[in-house]
C-alpha cells in the first residue's frame, strides 16, 4: 500500500508540472501569436502593394485568410481596369501565397514569400474584344523589364510561381490558340529565371488548318537581363491535317540577338537546326541525314496518306534553306537521295536530287533514278514562274519493270503555251 501511495504522489506531481508547463506555454504564446498576426497583416499589405506596383493597376480580392499549412489563401483576385478600360482586366480566381514563418520576422515580411500558386484557373482572350487587356500585358512586361534592369525589384529574391490545371484560349487575327491541362513552375532568383512547363497545345487556323501537340514540355532558364536563354522543348506527338510527327526534342538557345533551335536527345540519324534573327527578319534551316527512315517519325494524313509507302526508304543528304521575311525571298541548296522501299514498286530503285535556287527558278545539277540495270538522269533548270523545264535527259541502259534496257539522250526545252 505504501508503494501505491508513493506512485500516486509521483503521478500527481507530474500532472501538476505538465499543467504548469501548459499554462506557461500558453501565456508565452499569446504575445508570439500577436506578433505573428501583426507580421501576417504586414505581409498581406506588402503583397497587395507589390502586386499593384508590379502590374501598374489596382487589384481587389474577396478574402485573404491564413492557413495552418503556412500559406495565405487569396480568393476572388482581380486586376482592375483604369478609365477607358473594362472594369476587370483579369479575374485570376484563387491564389495561394506560401511563406516561411521564420522570415516573417525579418525587416521585410514580403521576403517570407516562397511560392505563389494558381490553381484551376482559365483565361480567355480575344484580340478584338480584349485589346485593353493585351495592351496591359505588353505594358506590364515592358515596364517590369525596365524596372528590373534598373534594379527596382519588388518581389522576393527567391520566389516560385506555380500553376496547376490551367487553361488558356487566345483568339488571334488568323486563328485560335489553346493550352489545356497546363502546368508550370517559374523560379525567380539569382541571375536567372528557371521555367518548367507542360500541357496540351493547339492552333486552329481560320481556313481550317490545325496543329496539335499533346504532352509537350519546356524546361530551361533565361537571364534576368534577357541577354541569353536556353530551353529544352520535348514534343512526343504533333498532329496536323497533313501529317503526324512523333518523338521530337529540340534545344533552343538565345544569345541576345538570334534564336538557335537544334534537334537533340535521340538516336535518329539526322541533324536539324533552325536559326532565327528577329532583327534581320531572317530564318535559316540546315539538315544533315544519313540513312534516316522518315516513316519512323512521320505519318502522312488525309489525301497525302497514299505517299506513306514512299517514306519507308533510307534517306541521306544535306541541305540549307534561307528565308527573308522583309523581302519575301527564299533560297535553297539541297543534295538528297532516297533508297525506295515502297512495296508497290516492283524492284529497288534509288532517287537522288541536287538542286539550288529560289522561288523563281531551280538549277538542277542532277535528278536521277537508279535501277538495278541503269539510270535515268536529268540535268538543267526549272522555270518555277512558267513551270517549264530546260535541260538534258539521259537514259543509260535504264530498265524498269520489264521495260528496257533503254539508252538515249534528249534535250528538253519547253515554252508555256
Amino acid at each position: 500500500m505504501k508503494q501505491t501511495g508513493g506512485f500516486g504522489r509521483i503521478h500527481l506531481a507530474q500532472l501538476l508540472m505538465l499543467a504548469v508547463l501548459i499554462v506557461v506555454t500558453a501565456i508565452a504564446l499569446v504575445p508570439l501569436q500577436r506578433a505573428i498576426d501583426v507580421r501576417m497583416q504586414q505581409l498581406k499589405d506588402e503583397l497587395i502593394t507589390a502586386t499593384e506596383v508590379r502590374l501598374g493597376r489596382r487589384v481587389s480580392y474577396s478574402s485573404i485568410s491564413p492557413s495552418i499549412f503556412r500559406f495565405l489563401d487569396i480568393r476572388g483576385l482581380r486586376v482592375l481596369g483604369e478609365p477607358g478600360e473594362r472594369d476587370v482586366l483579369l479575374d485570376v480566381g484563387r491564389v495561394k501565397a506560401h511563406y516561411n514563418v521564420l522570415k516573417l520576422f525579418s525587416d521585410h515580411p514580403l521576403d517570407a514569400l516562397t511560392e505563389l500558386r494558381l490553381e484551376n484557373s482559365s483565361i480567355d482572350l480575344d484580340y478584338r474584344r480584349d485589346q485593353d487587356v493585351l495592351d496591359f500585358v505588353r505594358q506590364t512586361v515592358s515596364a517590369n523589364g525596365a524596372r528590373q534592369a534598373a534594379g527596382a525589384v519588388e518581389i522576393p529574391l527567391e520566389l516560385r510561381i506555380r500553376g496547376d490545371n490551367m487553361s488558356l484560349r487566345y483568339q488571334g487575327p488568323t486563328g485560335e490558340y489553346r493550352a489545356q491541362n497546363l502546368g508550370f513552375v517559374v523560379s525567380v532568383g539569382g541571375e536567372a529565371t528557371a521555367l518548367s512547363l507542360n500541357g496540351n497545345f493547339g492552333y486552329l487556323h481560320q481556313d481550317g488548318g490545325r496543329v496539335r501537340a499533346d504532352g509537350a514540355s519546356v524546361d530551361g532558364s533565361w537571364s534576368d537581363a534577357a541577354s541569353h536563354a536556353r530551353l529544352l522543348i520535348d514534343v512526343p506527338r504533333v498532329q496536323t491535317a497533313a501529317a503526324t510527327v512523333v518523338n521530337q526534342t529540340f534545344q533552343l538557345d538565345y544569345d541576345g540577338r538570334t534564336i538557335d533551335v537544334r534537334k537533340v536527345r535521340d538516336r535518329s540519324p539526322i541533324d536539324l537546326s533552325l536559326i532565327i534573327d528577329p532583327i534581320a527578319a531572317t530564318v535559316q534551316i540546315d539538315f544533315l541525314t544519313d540513312g534516316m527512315i522518315p516513316a519512323n517519325v512521320m505519318e502522312l494524313q488525309g489525301p497525302l496518306a497514299v505517299f506513306n509507302p514512299w517514306l519507308l526508304g533510307e534517306t541521306s543528304g544535306q541541305g540549307r534553306l534561307n528565308y527573308n521575311h522583309t523581302t519575301r525571298e527564299l533560297s535553297y541548296n539541297l543534295r538528297i537521295s532516297n533508297r525506295v522501299r515502297n512495296p508497290e514498286v516492283s524492284e529497288p530503285i534509288t532517287v537522288a536530287l541536287a538542286v539550288e535556287g529560289d522561288t523563281r527558278s531551280a538549277d538542277i545539277e542532277y535528278f536521277s533514278v537508279q535501277s538495278s540495270q541503269g539510270q535515268a538522269l536529268f540535268g538543267g533548270a526549272l522555270d518555277l514562274v512558267n513551270r517549264v523545264p530546260h535541260g538534258d535527259l539521259l537514259f543509260d541502259r535504264f530498265s524498269y519493270d520489264g521495260i528496257g534496257p533503254l539508252s538515249a539522250s534528249f534535250q528538253v526545252s519547253a515554252e508555256r503555251g
